[in-house]
């Protein structure tokens, strides 16, 4: 998927790019408080040295990096089946690695729960799931509040049903969530970035020490990250079919109707889903493109009509929703959406070093410096600048890796997000000058087959029509002059009426 540079995308990358570079400020500081003990990032001096080398060393790696790729990709070639099968094998692995390291931590809590109870497994707000999806005489769970509390106490009551009242029941449905979730993101992350962010997000989140921390820490953040994806995927395949004009003009109403439907439905579990909205609107500034070779049938009003169309629909299910809880529940309309819009105030932070997240509080540096490098690669060739949804779905929604926010506090999506970005990094880096080395490539050989006196490369590869050659006939039968004429004369008496 591609994007048009617009004036709005340049205040995406310059708010993006000072918010990279007080993030890796932050992190270098949180390092060397870790590593030597000073903290007060200094005397501010060592925040301000950061601050000001942070964007020429991440120029300069760019340009390094692009120029070391440039080379092999000018000595290598590699097949596209050997690339799909190198990516398969790196996923994997890495589903399998995640896997092998759950099942590890399944059994640590198993021994933990036998020496101390479950009820000491968990700890924070997470006892309060367990303890209401508890199944009892009446096999019925309590309800906790509204949206995705309520649907996460139902799946984990059922599973108790099943499993058994323990915390390990409790910790196998986290990983089964996990390792759905895992591919998930594979998935969505590949059809709207690639395979490079897609592999480096999994990756992250595989061995993350804030997700290994959420299995002994049961809620209904994983529950709704899976839905979240599966709308994330919902929504860019969307975006990408429209843009590429494989939809009639009626058929892309009644997709972006569904879309919004979805993310209507998400929004209402949690206010977190409305930000999928940002992929909706970025059909502004894709780049629209016809099939084989016709113009784009999607102008600027058809593309306003489907953007205001999926809104619409997702209002209208997300007010439905809405009026249907306050109905069963027995209260105003006014009062629930007030209180919904409370919780997701009082539960969003900018930062936040609470577990399970301040887990990640090392790493994080790591994702920010690597997506650092979006900056440079925004004024080079790039792969379509499929990176600027994403920037502004960071500046919304993830302003750093440590935002909660959302009526349940959720931070998944800001560590999610913030590992796009760097994949993302990291393949503009690797790949960014891809074309400028076919170009180049190409120019060579034209050169070296003008001074060998060979035939150059030609614009349009395919062959051109033949010249048209006149021939002259030959017979095994001559035929005589007198039978090659065809107009018989007719007497005036051989003729017929018809009665």
């Amino acid at each position: 998927m591609a994007y048009r540079k617009t004036k709005f995308s340049y205040i995406v990358w310059f708010l993006y790019t000072l918010l990279c570079i007080v993030l890796f400020a932050v992190c270098v500081n949180v390092w060397m408080d870790h590593l030597t003990g000073v903290s007060g990032f200094a005397g501010v001096g060592l925040f301000v040295a950061v601050a000001l080398a942070a964007p020429a060393l991440a120029a300069a790696l760019y340009r390094l990096v692009s120029r070391c790729s440039a080379w092999c990709m000018r000595r290598f070639t590699w097949k596209k089946g050997a690339v799909i099968g190198m990516e398969c094998l790196a996923f994997l692995l890495i589903l399998a690695g995640a896997l092998l390291v759950r099942i590890m931590c399944l059994n640590d809590v198993s021994a933990a729960a036998a020496g101390v109870g479950d009820a000491n497994i968990f700890y924070g707000d997470s006892a309060a799931y367990f303890d209401r999806a508890v199944v009892t005489q009446n096999g019925a769970a309590a309800a906790i509040d509204c949206g995705i509390g309520d649907l996460y106490v139902t799946l984990l009551s059922v599973a108790l049903s099943f499993l058994g009242n323990r915390a390990v029941s409790a910790v196998f449905l986290q990983i089964v969530l996990q390792m759905i979730g895992l591919m998930l993101a594979y998935a969505a992350t590949r059809e709207l970035a690639g395979r490079v962010p897609a592999c480096a997000a999994t990756l992250y989140m595989a061995g993350s020490s804030a997700c290994l921390r959420m299995l002994i820490c049961p809620g209904p953040e994983w529950l709704f990250f899976d839905l979240y994806l599966i709308g994330l995927y919902l929504s860019g395949s969307f975006v990408k079919s429209y843009c590429a004009g494989r939809m009639p003009k009626p058929v892309s109403v009644f997709a972006a109707a569904a879309v919004g439907a979805v993310i209507g439905a998400l929004a209402y579990l949690d206010l977190t889903g409305a930000s999928l909205f940002v992929f909706v609107l970025s059909i502004a500034a894709g780049r629209k493109r016809g099939q084989e070779g016709m113009p784009a049938r999607n102008g600027t009003g058809m593309s306003a009509a489907v953007i205001l169309t999926a809104i619409a629909a997702g209002a209208a299910v997300w007010a439905g929703a809405a009026v249907l809880s306050a109905d069963v529940s027995g209260t105003a309309l006014a009062v629930t959406v007030s209180d919904r819009l409370r919780a997701c105030y009082e539960s969003s932070y900018l930062f936040t070093g609470k577990d399970p997240y301040a887990a990640d509080l090392y790493l994080i540096g790591v994702s920010v410096f690597a997506a650092l490098l979006l900056v440079p690669a925004f004024f080079g060739e790039g792969t379509g600048r499929n990176y600027l949804p994403w920037m502004f779905l960071c500046l919304l929604a993830a302003p750093t890796p440590m935002t909660v926010y959302g009526e349940h506090g959720f931070g998944m999506l800001s560590l999610y997000v913030w590992a796009v970005l760097a994949g993302l990094g990291l393949q503009n880096s690797l790949f960014g000058s891809k074309a400028k080395v076919m170009r180049s490539v190409i120019e060579e050989i034209n050169t070296a087959a003008e001074q060998a006196g060979e035939t150059t490369f030609i614009e349009n590869p395919l062959p051109l029509p033949k010249r048209h050659v006149r021939r002259d006939m030959d017979f095994l039968y001559e035929v005589a002059e007198k039978d090659m004429k065809y107009d018989v004369e007719v007497s005036p008496d051989d003729d017929f009426d018809i009665k």
